[in-house]
């Protein structure tokens, strides 16, 4: 006899190794960035195999005997999937029509829908997160050492890339799994939550090698969210250890830098914002005259290039652009209902709720929605945190 719920567990705990594999070694031959990767990958489409994959895992979800329920995410999702089309069809551009562009669209309802009626426990989640975060680290200091790379290079960006993507492509994905092992971490005790704060510790230094500012200020922002901020409750044990803490770190700190003041330059050389600021605001800027061509429905997968990027690095500004304001406003509405159902679920201490919104920070300055890994790998984390508490209960088929 087959039951239903470990038939369930079994193919979203399939998928999400499946999925993370993918993620982690598999990289296009043709791409420019393969010819810099010196770690371990595997030639493929990652876009392709990961959408069948997904399709694969969504249908086993729906046929045996696991009737998907169609939440108002999940409708919402699939009214943004039409209205992309709309375009698609109907707007002539010059310029190609990428059929990958509209298969990431039509992962997010599906990923979605995996999650959401997915079997995985938090535990096994952030198992496979704490794997992952482990292989990125490894591929990042084995990138930075095969080409003699330093936390003060100037070319330090140019060169790391792994195959999960370049400097600040790598930051997206592994902030999420940082949050899942810190929130997991605060759930245990004793020496297994000693192990993973070590393995948390070690994972957070790697950071400074992936040449990404934004990953490690947004690291900082969630520790100081998480921990510094004045809760309605804390204990005085807490209390006093904070008091004792902090200000041996900061005196530690302070006495470090008195002694080694090129440190404070070579790291204040890290936070240069001037070029960067220049070239994103101008690709805002032509970004924004893009969207006003076709306001209504957007331009649909038609490509576009802005100053000398070939997407928004922004993804309200890259949802108007390819969604338009219809387009947009499930899109949208979407993600405003699952901040506020995962703050009211507050499942694993609101861990899903700040890998979400960490996500959704990061998304404001990267290339991320509209591409296949990171719709399903966002809409797959928003299921996990939608999930009710597991249900003990089985039903045998």
């Amino acid at each position: 006899m087959i039951r239903v719920r470990d038939f369930k567990q079994v193919i979203s705990g399939a998928f999400l190794i499946g999925f993370f594999l993918l993620l982690l070694f598999c990289v296009s031959g043709e791409s420019e960035l393969s010819k810099r990767i010196v770690v371990f990958s595997i030639e493929g489409s990652k876009p392709i195999l990961a959408a069948i994959m997904l399709l694969l895992a969504f249908c086993l979800t729906c046929v045996h005997g696991m009737k998907v329920r169609t939440d108002s995410i999940t409708k919402l999702l699939i009214v943004r999937f039409v209205l992309y089309l709309i375009p698609c069809f109907f707007v002539r551009e010059s310029s190609q029509l990428q059929i990958g562009l509209i298969a990431a669209v039509a992962c997010s309802f599906m990923a979605y829908s995996v999650g959401k009626e997915g079997i995985c426990t938090d535990k096994f989640i952030a198992f496979v997160m704490c794997v992952a975060a482990i292989v990125i680290s490894l591929q990042v200091l084995t990138t930075a050492q095969v080409r003699g790379l330093s936390i003060n290079s100037s070319d330090l960006k140019w060169w790391m890339v792994i195959p999960i993507g370049q400097t600040n492509a790598i930051g997206t994905y592994f902030i999420p799994m940082i949050i899942v092992i810190d929130g997991y971490r605060n759930t245990r005790k004793g020496m297994f939550r000693n192990i993973l704060t070590i393995i948390e510790i070690c994972l957070m230094a790697s950071i400074l090698f992936m040449g990404s500012r934004s990953t490690l200020i947004l690291i900082g922002i969630y520790l100081i969210i998480r921990y510094l901020v004045p809760r309605a409750k804390i204990s005085k044990q807490m209390m006093i250890r904070m008091l004792v803490v902090v200000p041996i770190i900061l005196v530690g700190l302070i006495v470090f830098l008195m002694k080694n003041k090129n440190v404070i330059a070579q790291f204040a050389g890290q936070f240069s914002f001037d070029s960067l600021t220049y070239t994103r605001f101008k690709v805002y800027q032509e970004a924004l005259a893009v969207f006003g061509q076709h306001f209504s429905f957007g331009r649909g997968a038609y490509a576009y290039k802005v100053y000398d990027a070939v997407m928004a690095h922004n993804f309200v500004l890259e949802s108007l652009i390819e969604s338009g304001i219809l387009g947009s406003i499930p899109f949208f509405v979407a993600l405003i209902i699952c901040l506020k159902r995962m703050n009211q679920s507050k499942r694993m201490q609101n861990t899903y709720l700040y890998a979400v919104g960490f996500m959704l920070i990061k998304a404001l300055m990267e290339p991320t929605f509209y591409l296949s890994s990171f719709e399903i790998f966002f809409w797959l984390f928003v299921g996990f945190g939608m999930r009710q508490e597991e249900n003990n209960e089985e039903i045998v088929i």
